[in-house]
């Protein structure tokens, strides 16, 4: 009889459990085609920060202005403020060289430029005395020799410096040949210069001798010493218009002099406000009003009439 031929029964179980896990991988699904979980992270529920909006300062008022058109003449000294008030109620202390964003300021607490000064001497004298044409300032012609090195016949103030030099208010060669040959218009004004070039307007002649001892014993400064003979004379001269001593009104009470410190516009605009002496004084004040007790001069109460403003621009 024929013996048939069958699998032993070990291999078979391993044939079927090798056909079994094939069938599986076979219909497995394919990792590659399958969607990634999501690993983006939730956002958070916390809103958002806003951005302030940005806050609007407030605007700075915009000085209004006062006399004369500026806007800082609050700024003055309170000691001081009537005296320049009452000459830019007369239209003087003519300025010059300004560039027009600056025109609307006085800067009076700025330190004053020799050549503005002598303008404002030249111009407030002349208004004083606008009737007694003998007690005003000449002013210059463009042909004169020119009594500086520094100042040409074309400066913008060639007239006035070169008029006060030829009146003998500066010192120059015109007077004193050992004076100084330049005038060095655009430095500061020192205090020496504003009593020296005054006192000889006042005065209507030169100042009288002082000496040291009489500095410090009349007027008291300790630092007479250091003054020029010049300087003292045109102190003493000055002291002796008691309260409307210009040095009074400029720097109050002081025992000090301090002769090379620089001279504000302030300051410079309170030494101008009057001129003259005890016996005949004159200023802003009693030009404003000639009934005050300061009354002008007989040939200066007839010229109380306001006169034309020089169109000028500030320094």
């Amino acid at each position: 009889m024929r013996q048939s031929r069958l699998f032993p029964f070990p291999l078979l179980l391993f044939l079927i459990a090798c056909n079994r896990q094939s069938l599986e991988q076979a219909i497995a699904p394919d990792p590659r085609l399958t969607t990634a979980p999501n690993t983006t992270a939730t956002p958070s529920q916390t809103p958002a920060p806003t951005t302030p909006k940005p806050t609007t300062a407030a605007a700075t008022p915009t000085p209004k202005p006062g006399l004369g058109g500026y806007t800082d003449l609050d700024s003055t000294p309170k000691q001081l403020r009537s005296y320049l008030n009452e000459l830019l109620q007369l239209k003087l202390l003519p300025l010059k060289f300004c560039k027009p964003s600056l025109c609307s300021t006085f800067k009076p607490n700025q330190p004053i430029q020799r050549r503005t000064y002598a303008r404002w001497l030249v111009t407030t004298n002349n208004r004083f005395y606008l009737g007694a044409s003998t007690m005003q300032i000449r002013l210059a012609t463009t042909t004169a020799q020119p009594a500086f090195k520094d100042l040409p016949n074309t400066d913008a103030d060639f007239a006035i410096i070169q008029g006060l030099a030829e009146a003998g208010i500066l010192p120059s060669r015109l007077s004193n040949d050992k004076a100084p040959q330049v005038f060095k218009p655009n430095d500061p004004l020192t205090r020496t210069d504003l009593i020296l070039w005054k006192a000889p307007l006042d005065l209507r002649r030169l100042p009288p001798d002082a000496s040291v001892k009489e500095i410090k014993q009349d007027i008291g400064f300790k630092d007479a010493p250091k003054m020029s003979p010049a300087l003292r004379n045109a102190l003493l001269s000055d002291h002796q218009n008691g309260n409307n001593a210009g040095f009074r009104r400029a720097f109050g009470y002081t025992t000090i002099f301090q002769p090379q410190r620089p001279v504000t516009r302030a300051e410079a605009a309170a030494v101008v406000w009057h001129f003259g002496t005890s016996s005949s004084p004159i200023s802003a004040q009693s030009v404003l009003n000639p009934v005050s007790d300061f009354a002008p001069t007989p040939e200066a109460a007839a010229s109380t009439s306001p006169t034309p403003s020089p169109t000028s621009s500030p320094q």
